[in-house]
This record gives structure tokens, sequence and C-alpha cells, in this order.
């Protein structure tokens, strides 16, 4: 049901970084991280070049090309992901659960491609956190986790490697599932969440960044433009909603849209089908961005 490789697409394997068990695993945080999805902490600011549906309330599936970006400087974060939400931003009850691959240099202690996940259940005002860095996600596998590496890494005009990932909600639980590779590797509880314990109402995929205002933004994905051919391009995405039974089904094109808010920095490229890939799209840019 969930890894089946795309034709032309390899998947890409998740490696042990002890590194990152030696530091922090498991620790409860105090403070809000500077995280990808919440521009509004401190002096950050975070752009976005993704599509957004208000479809698939069970969740979703998608297959995630992986990059490497070693260039991305020690606070800034880069991020391809998918996501589900549900509530009203800014509302206290907006809940969100993200999984894909970031780099986050201030988290890592390196620049490598880490599978990462994140959840909030009142727009990271009290509760929420990356990983496994506070009590949340309940991992069942002692060899994949969130915060490991993720290897090899796609190259542009190359060998590109993805990482199937879906999340969806247990029809008799409520709880949620995370799987990657077709192995789960735990799930969020429902208890955890207020407006997603009823399933979600927003389902997002593509990537963002977040760094400082004073700084440039980071590259997302593969730096250039997402005009390209397969190969290229920066992500290309297998997009798929799961329903209640864990079963993937086709979105409608005409309920998907895009969000890009500098397009002179990052881009998507168009939603579309094909019969060996299914729904895909492109996203990401140079960055180089100011403010």
């Amino acid at each position: 049901m969930y890894g089946q490789c795309v034709p032309h697409h390899y998947q890409g394997s998740l490696a042990q970084n002890e590194a990152f068990l030696k530091k922090g695993f498991g620790e409860k945080v105090s403070e809000r991280n500077p995280l990808v999805f919440d521009p509004s902490l401190g002096d950050r600011i975070t752009h976005k070049a993704e599509y957004s549906s208000g479809e698939g309330k069970w969740g979703s599936q998608a297959e995630i090309i992986v990059y490497g970006l070693p260039q991305v400087q020690n606070d800034d974060i880069t991020a391809a992901f998918i996501s589900v939400a549900s509530g009203s931003s800014p509302d206290e009850d907006f809940n969100l659960l993200v999984a894909g691959w970031h780099v986050s240099p201030k988290l890592y202690g390196d620049t490598d491609t880490h599978f990462f996940t994140y959840w909030t259940a009142d727009e990271n005002r009290k509760t929420g956190c990356f990983n496994l860095l506070c009590e949340g996600f309940v991992t069942y596998n002692a060899s994949r986790y969130p915060g490991i590496r993720i290897w090899p890494l796609s190259k542009y005009n190359g060998k590109q490697y993805a990482v199937p990932v879906a999340i969806h909600q247990d029809e008799r639980s409520g709880d949620w599932l995370l799987y990657v590779q077709g192995i789960i590797l735990g799930h969020w509880p429902k208890t955890l969440f207020t407006s997603l314990s009823n399933g979600a109402d927003e389902i997002n995929w593509g990537g963002n960044v977040n760094f400082d205002k004073n700084k440039k933004s980071p590259p997302m994905g593969q730096r250039p433009l997402p005009d390209e051919g397969f190969g290229k391009r920066r992500h290309s995405r297998v997009v798929q909603f799961v329903d209640q039974h864990g079963q993937p089904y086709d979105p409608n094109p005409d309920e998907v849209g895009p969000i890009v808010d500098r397009d002179d920095c990052y881009a998507v490229g168009d939603f579309s089908r094909s019969e060996t890939t299914g729904f895909t799209f492109y996203f990401g840019g140079p960055g180089g961005c100011s403010g």
C-alpha cells in the first residue's frame, strides 16, 4: 500500500544518526523552536512554495524527492514535507502534523538531510516540537525514527531518490499514523489534539524555508527554479489522499491550489497527472530573498 516506487524514482534509505541519539533525544524542551512553520517567532521569516487542498479528511501520502543542501547556514531551515491540519488559524485550536525531510544545522549540529516530524495542537503557542524532543509522537521502530539522516541523496540532472511518506488517521483509534517506505514508524495519539481528533480539513504538499530577517533566504530543493524536466527539477511528488481504511485515492485537481509567497525566489510547477507517475508537481528555488 505504501512505499511503492514510481517508475524512474528510487527510494532513499534512512540511516541511523548516532550523533542525534546522543544530543537531545527525548529531551523535553520548554521554549518554542525557531521552526519552519511559524514566521512570528522572533525576527524570523518564512517563505513557502506548496500546493494545498481542503480534501483528504483522513490524510495523505506522497513520494518526496530528497536532496542535500550543505550550504544552509546555522540558524536557517529548509524543508520538504506533507502536512495535515485542522482548525482556524490563528485560533488556538489550529492543529498541525508534518513529516518530510529538512536541513536544520542548529537542530542537529550538521548540514545533513534528516527525516523529521513536527506537531502542534495550538499553533505553536504552548505545544509542539520536532521529532522526539518532547512528548507526543509514539515511535514503534528502534532503528527508524524521526530525526535520522537520509541517504542516498538525489543529484541535479541525475538519479532521483524518493522517500514515500504517509500520514493518516486510524478509523478505530482516531490516532494519526506515520508510515515511511511502507513501514509504520509510530503515531500521534488522538488525545494530543482538539480539531485534528475529528479529521483534517487541510492538506499541504511542498516546501518552505525559515531564516533570520537580516539575512537572505536559503535555497529550497536543488536551487534552480522548477522549469526543467524530470531529473533536473527540484522535487517530484506522487500525491494521493488516504481514505478511512488506509487506501490511497487521487485528489481532484480542481480542488488543489498553489501557495507561493515569493515567486522571485521560489516556485511551483503544474499539478498534473500522468499514467506513470500519478499526480506530480515540482517546487523549489535558489532562495536569496531579503526580508
